[in-house]
C-alpha cells in the first residue's frame, strides 16, 4: 500500500523528469517561431482595396514577396474589387514598418484565387517557394494581419489534401482569421508550401497549394518575356502588361469550363430514388447531397427535400459567383387537398423558388432575368418548366441560369426541381439541360 506521503514523492519526481522535456519542446516551438518571424516579417505584406471616392480602406488581406523585383501574392478574393472595377478601387501595400506603398496587379489565377501584385521600390527580401507534399502532422507556420490588429505569426499542422474536392486545397490547424487571406503558410525550414485562402474555423483552414502559385508565376513571367520580345516596352523598358482583365477572367472560367463541367456532363450520372422518381443526385465525385424530412403538422404539405451541389464555386466578385451547380428537389404530397387547392398551393411554391435573388447582387454585374415557361415532355410525362437567363455585363460571354421544373403527372403529389448553374456559356447550359432531362425519370 503505497502512503500519502510517498505518493506526492513518487509524483513530484515525476513532475522533474517530465517538465524539463516539456520546456524544451514549448521553447523549441517558440524559438522556431521567433526566427522565421525575425527572417520573414520583411517580406510580408498588408494588402489594402482602397476606394478611389473616399481614399480609405474597402478590404483588407496579407501578401508575401516572392521577387526582389518586388512581385507580391495574394489571393485573387483580396483585389478582386481592383480587378473588376479599376476606376472604383486600387491597391496600396503595407510593409513591416508600416510604409505604405503602391501596387499593380498584374496576373491572377480565379481559379486557385491567386493574384500577382508588382510593388513599387519593394523590400530587398523574398520567400523561397517549397513543395505542398508535406507530410500530415507536420509543423506549419503563418504570417499575417488578422483583423488589422497587425502583423503576427501562428502555428498549426498541416492534414494533407481535402477529400473530393475539385480545386486541390491543403487543409491544416492553422488558427486563421479574415486579414489573413493571401499569406504564406511556411514549413519549418521557412519553404512557402501553400497560400492562406479561407477558414471553416475552429482551426480548420484551406491553403492552395504552393505548385499553383509557381504555375501562375511562370506563365507571368513568359508574358512578360513575350511582351518584350514584341516590342510593347514601356518607361525604362518595362513591358506593358495586358490590362483587359475582365476578358482574362472570363477566358480562364470558359477553359475550366470546357474542362470541367463539360466532363460532368459527360460521364454516367448517379441517381437515387426520390418518391416515385430517380433524380440525378451524384452527378460528380465533387458532388455532395444532403436531405431532411418536412414532415410537420403546420406544413399544409409533406415536403421532404434533397439537394445536391458542387461545393467549389468559384469567386468573381462580391456579389458574383462562377460555375454554381445546384440541384435542389422537393417532394410535395397533400395532405388531404382537393386537387384544384393542391395545385393552387403548389404553383405558390414554385413561384418562390428561385435561387438567384435579383437583391443579391448589383445593376453593375448583370443584366434582368428574361424567362419563358413551357411545358417539356420528360420520358412520357409532362413537367411545368420556367427557364430563366441573365448575362453578366463584364463577362457578357457568361450567364446565370437558373431553371425551375414541376411535374403534372399525378393529382396529388408534385416533383419540384431548381436548377442553377452560374456563370456558364449558353452552350453549356443547354448541353446541361439536355443532359438532365434525359437522366431525370419516373421510377417503376
Amino acid at each position: 500500500m503505497l502512503r500519502l506521503g510517498h505518493f506526492i514523492k513518487l509524483m513530484l519526481l515525476v513532475f522533474l523528469l517530465v517538465s524539463p522535456v516539456r520546456m524544451a519542446l514549448a521553447g523549441e516551438l517558440s524559438t522556431d517561431a521567433v526566427t522565421l518571424f525575425k527572417k520573414y516579417s520583411p517580406a510580408i505584406y498588408q494588402i489594402q482595396s482602397i476606394s478611389s471616392q473616399s481614399n480609405k480602406k474597402h478590404s483588407l488581406g496579407s501578401g508575401f514577396q516572392i521577387s526582389a523585383e518586388g512581385y507580391v501574392v495574394t489571393n485573387y478574393h483580396v483585389v478582386s474589387d481592383a480587378v473588376m472595377f479599376p476606376g472604383s478601387f486600387h491597391i496600396r501595400t503595407v510593409s513591416h514598418e508600416g510604409r505604405d506603398r503602391a501596387a499593380q496587379v498584374v496576373g491572377f489565377d480565379v481559379i486557385h484565387d491567386l493574384a500577382l501584385l508588382k510593388v513599387k521600390d519593394p523590400q530587398k527580401i523574398e520567400l523561397p517557394l517549397g513543395s505542398s507534399e508535406i507530410n500530415k502532422g507536420q509543423r506549419l507556420f503563418s504570417i499575417g494581419n488578422p483583423e488589422d490588429v497587425g502583423m503576427m505569426i501562428i502555428e498549426g499542422v498541416a492534414n494533407g489534401y481535402m477529400d473530393k474536392a475539385l480545386y486541390k486545397k491543403v487543409l491544416t490547424s492553422l488558427p486563421l482569421n479574415p486579414g489573413m487571406s493571401g499569406g504564406p503558410a511556411l514549413d519549418d525550414q521557412g519553404n512557402v508550401v501553400g497560400i492562406n485562402v479561407m477558414t471553416a474555423g475552429n482551426s480548420l483552414s484551406f491553403l492552395v497549394p504552393v505548385e499553383c502559385l509557381q504555375s501562375l508565376w511562370a506563365k507571368t513571367q513568359a508574358e512578360k518575356a513575350q511582351s518584350l520580345a514584341d516590342g510593347l516596352a514601356g518607361v525604362n523598358g518595362k513591358a506593358v502588361l495586358a490590362d483587359n482583365f475582365a476578358g482574362r477572367i472570363q477566358q480562364q472560367l470558359i477553359d475550366q469550363e470546357n474542362s470541367y463541367i463539360r466532363k460532368v456532363i459527360g460521364r454516367k450520372w448517379e441517381k437515387q430514388r426520390f418518391g416515385n422518381f430517380l433524380v440525378p443526385a451524384a452527378i460528380a465525385d465533387e458532388v455532395s447531397c444532403w436531405g431532411a424530412p418536412r414532415n410537420d403538422i403546420e406544413y399544409w404539405i409533406e415536403r421532404p427535400y434533397l439537394e445536391c451541389a458542387i461545393k467549389d464555386d468559384l469567386f468573381i466578385s462580391s456579389s458574383v459567383r462562377a460555375h454554381t451547380v445546384l440541384l435542389n428537389y422537393s417532394l410535395l404530397s397533400s395532405r388531404g387537398y382537393e386537387p384544384f387547392r393542391f395545385y393552387t398551393l403548389a404553383g405558390e411554391r414554385f413561384s418562390k423558388g428561385y435561387h438567384f435573388d435579383l437583391s443579391e447582387v448589383f445593376e453593375r454585374d448583370v443584366d434582368n432575368f428574361r424567362c419563358r415557361t413551357d411545358i417539356v415532355k420528360v420520358g412520357e410525362n409532362p413537367f411545368w418548366v420556367s427557364t430563366c437567363a441573365r448575362r453578366l455585363k463584364q463577362l457578357t460571354r457568361l450567364y446565370d441560369i437558373n431553371v425551375l421544373m414541376a411535374s403534372l403527372g399525378e393529382m396529388d403529389t408534385m416533383l419540384m426541381v431548381e436548377l442553377t448553374l452560374g456563370a456558364v456559356t449558353k452552350d453549356t447550359a443547354k448541353a446541361f439541360m439536355d443532359k438532365f432531362y434525359k437522366e431525370l425519370e419516373w421510377a417503376e
